[in-house]
């Protein structure tokens, strides 16, 4: 029998013109309503915008997750609503502490882990020795960083493994954005004692078609919040600085704003970089259709939906191999090109060869496309039907 009353549960509302999570909670709404489940959406916070929901949008009367009152309501609307699945958008964080806590109901309980399962304790030595701003004080503060290094390191482990204790004492299963992120997984936790799965997020874009390559421009692009601890912008304007040198008829255009979007411009004033312009915070569709690459320099990603959004527009991408998901989404030198991690050099080497070889180009913007295909939203919503309609 179908479990016909689900419950989208996160911390913000679901809303598609919001982050990834919020936008594939959106789409998964949708996709299953049509498909004849009944969805509710429960967030911690309230929104009060006039957005026409595909789905009831409830929220907790209380933003403290502990609290009495919060558990309270929260266990009336699984009653009230009878629901039979929670799809919890916030594995990765403690607020899922409320969304898997059904108060003695027999719930099926899924969490979602929306990243890298770890974040960056892949990278953390990279992380400690890297200089996040210029000045006296932050080398000496980057000394310290690698001289407390080995205890950082187990304060994070320690932390995911208390985390993942929860999960598992919730008895949630898991559900990881790829398969690689399941392998990464299991390798620190392998006694985890439910159900764990993969399922990709889905396309953003309804089919597009092959873009007309003769239309677009010379412009690498970036797309996503100017947050350097994640995102790794100064790279970027490093890499830029070589490549700009050697390829002097392409331009850089970034797209979107964040809380480094000041320093990164001083940085690229202080390296005189020319054809770079910041676009901040703007409907990235129009770049997408006209530019012709785009760069990616994440310290780490879950399943980075700008990769995908990129691939649909013919737009080949170049990134790091800092995140196990990028491998499920580009195949290296046919839909994209995955460079040895926070490698300086190796990223402008293969910049500079995709920028000058227009036929490599077309070839991957051609191949992308086609491949981006295995993430089309129904494709994904039939993987999310088989799931839910599968007992654990």
């Amino acid at each position: 029998m179908l479990p016909l009353h689900i419950a989208i549960t996160s911390r913000f509302p679901s809303v598609p013109y919001g982050g990834g999570t919020q936008r594939v909670s959106d789409t998964l709404a949708r996709g299953l309503t049509a498909r004849g489940f009944s969805v509710v959406f429960y967030s911690l916070i309230h929104d009060n915008s006039n957005f026409p929901y595909p789905a009831q949008q409830l929220s907790s009367p209380s933003q403290d997750f502990t609290s009495f009152e919060a558990v309270h309501a929260y266990h009336e609307f699984l009653r009230k609503y009878h629901i039979d699945v929670i799809i919890n958008q916030d594995g990765l964080f403690e607020t899922s502490e409320l969304f898997l806590n059904t108060g003695g109901i027999n719930i099926r309980k899924i969490s979602v882990i929306h990243n890298s399962p770890f974040y960056d304790y892949s990278h953390l030595w990279y992380k400690a020795r890297a200089l996040r701003s210029h000045g006296i004080v932050e080398k000496l503060k980057r000394i310290a960083r690698m001289i407390l290094y080995p205890r950082t390191k187990w304060r994070a482990k320690c932390s995911w493994r208390q985390h993942y204790r929860m999960l598992e004492d919730s008895r949630t299963e898991l559900c990881f954005l790829s398969p690689r992120c399941r392998e990464e997984f299991r390798t620190l936790v392998p006694d985890y004692p439910w159900e764990t799965h993969s399922i990709a997020n889905p396309n953003t874009y309804l089919k597009l078609p092959e873009p007309d390559y003769s239309k677009k421009n010379k412009e690498v692009l970036f797309v996503g919040r100017l947050d350097n601890r994640s995102k790794q912008l100064p790279l970027l304007l490093k890499i830029w600085a070589k490549v700009s040198k050697i390829c002097t008829d392409w331009q850089l255009s970034i797209v979107g704003a964040g809380p480094d979007g000041e320093m990164l411009q001083k940085m690229a004033r202080k390296l005189r970089l020319s054809r770079l312009t910041f676009h901040g915070r703007q409907d990235p569709l129009p770049f997408y259709q006209r530019a012709s690459i785009l760069c990616l320099t994440s310290l780490y990603e879950g399943f980075p939906m700008v990769l995908t959004e990129a691939q649909q527009n013919g737009v080949v991408p170049i990134v790091f191999d800092s995140f196990p998901a990028v491998h499920d989404i580009i195949e290296h030198g046919k839909t994209g090109m995955i460079v040895k991690a926070f490698s300086i050099k190796d990223f402008s080497k293969k910049l500079t060869q995709l920028m000058r070889d227009d036929l490599l180009r077309q070839n991957m913007s051609h191949a992308a496309h086609q491949f981006v295909r295995a993430f089309d939203t129904e494709r994904i919503i039939d993987d999310w039907v088989k799931y839910l309609t599968n007992p654990s």
